[in-house]
C-alpha cells in the first residue's frame, strides 16, 4: 500500500499507466481496502503498522485520478465510511485526518452533488449501533473525531463549506448529550 500512492502522485502529474493497470491497481486497493482487518496504529513492540493510514493515503491520490469515475468517487466515500463506523477499536493514531483526504480529493473533483454528500455525511448519525457499550462507545468516538476532521479540514480549505451545516447537525444527532 506504501507504493501505490508514489505510483499515482507521479501518473497523475504526468500520465503514463493504461487504463487496464489503473482498473486493476483501484480494484486491488479497494479490496485491500475493504478486507483489511489490522487496525493497528502504532504498536510498541513493532513499531508503525498503520494498515488504515496508508491505505487511505492510496485512495487519496485513486480519488485525484482523472480515470476514476463517478461511481468509483462514490465507492471511496463508503470505503471510508465503512472504516470510519469501526466497532473495535478507537482510532488513536491520526487516522481519522488520513481518512479525510481521500474524501476532500473526491470533492474537489467536483463529480458528486452536494447533495449526495449530504446524504452520506447523515448516514453516520443513522448507523446502526452495537447494543454492547464497548463497542457502540469506540465507534461513536471514531465517528465523532472524523466528522471533527472532517468539518475542519472543508471549513479551513473551503471546500464545499455549505457542507459545515450538515456536519454539524450530524455531530449532534451522534451526541445529543454534549451538543444540548
Amino acid at each position: 500500500m506504501l507504493v501505490i500512492p508514489l505510483l499515482f502522485t507521479r501518473h497523475n502529474a504526468s500520465p503514463f499507466l493504461s487504463k487496464k493497470d489503473i482498473q486493476q491497481i483501484k480494484q486491488c486497493v479497494f479490496y485491500s481496502f475493504r478486507e483489511e482487518r489490522d487496525y493497528r496504529g502504532y504498536d510498541e513492540q513493532k513499531g508503525w503498522a498503520h494498515a488504515t493510514a496508508h491505505a487511505a493515503d492510496a485512495l487519496n491520490e485513486l480519488a485525484q485520478c482523472p480515470e476514476l469515475d463517478q461511481n468509483d468517487l462514490v465507492t471511496i466515500l463508503n470505503l471510508v465510511y465503512n472504516k470510519m463506523i469501526l466497532t473495535e477499536r478507537i482510532y488513536s493514531d491520526g487516522e481519522d485526518e488520513r481518512m479525510v483526504r481521500p474524501v476532500i480529493s473526491v470533492l474537489n473533483r467536483k463529480i458528486i452533488g452536494q447533495s449526495y454528500v449530504e446524504q452520506w455525511i447523515q448516514r453516520f448519525a443513522d448507523v446502526e449501533k452495537s447494543p454492547e457499550f464497548l463497542p457502540a462507545f469506540r465507534q461513536k468516538k471514531n465517528i465523532k473525531n472524523f466528522l471533527k476532521s472532517f468539518y475542519f479540514r472543508v471549513k479551513y480549505y473551503k471546500v464545499d463549506a455549505g457542507l459545515c451545516p450538515a456536519i454539524e447537525e450530524t455531530l449532534y444527532q451522534v451526541e445529543k448529550v454534549y451538543y444540548a
